[in-house]
């Protein structure tokens, strides 16, 4: 799952599941600006 944010922030990861309101879980998630990248981890 690839998500582009404002102010031109993107992050990556594994979508794991999300319920009837739409709240994601994505795992290994990395913030991605430019050439820097941050890994994250684990998102709810």
């Amino acid at each position: 799952l690839a998500v582009k944010l404002n102010a031109n922030h993107m992050v990556v990861g594994t979508l794991c599941g999300f319920d009837q309101f739409m709240n994601l879980v994505v795992d290994n998630l990395v913030e991605v600006n430019g050439n820097e990248k941050n890994d994250i981890g684990m998102v709810v």
